[in-house]
């Protein structure tokens, strides 16, 4: 004998599982077919790319030329000058004043070449040097004397005992005339007044100190430390106030320009030392 509740519950169970069923087949083939679509628009797509990138122009409106107003033409700018005046028939008018070119320098009969005005002075030799010493000790005779003499007819004699030679010429003549002493170089003072050098000039900073005592032993230590370098060097001691405090600028003074400046400090600074071009300003 059947249960009758036992089969209106297994009814309901196929039912709605077949429900579920046929729902997610139609989902499937919904996705399936946008699927298809989707790759078959793109395959066109990819196939029409070129032919759709081609850029057209459109032709233009109106003619493709234009007739000018006036076919005659016109007259340029720039007309009526002066340069064209006087090419021109018009009317020129006369300058108040005329000036003319002054005439060309011409040589006078009384110039001559600078050769013959100044002759180039020869180079005076040794040898110059030593007749014009004899001359003037009266061992030779000089140029003057030399060119008015009369040449004297020498008259033979006959010696019997040899002949006595010549006196040797001064030497200490010729030495006094062909040398001279040079004059020595005025020795220029250690320090040098601030206010005396001019603007531009080229200084070497050396430091700045609280007193000019300590500015003038830091000098002395430096210039015997590098005494090559401070040779022909002037010092500069310069007082400065700022803020209330004042101090004192040693300074090296002696420089052609900036890249001699440079070179000296480059040398001090390698040795360890504080060294900065300036300027005075």
């Amino acid at each position: 004998m059947a249960n009758p509740e036992f089969t209106e519950d297994f009814t309901d169970d196929v039912s709605s599982e077949a429900v579920v069923s046929s729902f997610m087949g139609w989902l499937g083939a919904g996705c399936s077919l946008a699927l298809v679509v989707g790759v078959g628009w793109w395959g066109y797509d990819l196939a029409m790319r070129e032919t759709h990138g081609i850029p057209v122009i459109a032709a233009l409106e109106g003619p493709a030329r234009i007739a000018p107003e006036s076919p005659g033409g016109f007259e340029a700018a720039h007309q009526g000058m002066s340069v064209t005046e006087l090419s021109s028939a018009a009317d020129v008018v006369a300058p108040e004043e005329i000036t003319l070119a002054p005439e060309p320098v011409r040589l006078e009969s009384t110039d001559q070449p600078v050769a013959e005005i100044a002759p180039v002075a020869k180079a005076r030799t040794l040898r110059d040097a030593v007749n014009e010493a004899l001359q003037d000790a009266g061992v030779l005779p000089s140029a003057a004397e030399a060119s008015t003499a009369p040449i004297a007819t020498p008259i033979p004699t006959i010696m019997n005992s040899a002949p006595r030679p010549s006196p040797r010429p001064d030497l200490g003549v010729v030495s006094r005339a062909s040398y001279t002493a040079p004059a020595p170089e005025p020795q220029r003072a250690l320090d040098l007044d601030p206010a005396l050098i001019a603007i531009g000039t080229r200084l070497v900073q050396l430091g700045a100190y609280d007193s000019e005592a300590t500015a003038e032993s830091e000098w002395n230590r430096l210039s015997g430390r590098f005494s090559g370098y401070f040779e022909g060097k002037q010092r500069v001691i310069e007082r400065t106030e700022r803020s209330g405090k004042v101090f004192y600028r040693l300074r090296v003074h002696g420089f052609d320009d900036l890249a001699d400046s440079r070179r000296f400090c480059a040398s001090l600074e390698a040795g360890g030392a504080d060294c900065i071009p300036v300027q005075v300003r």
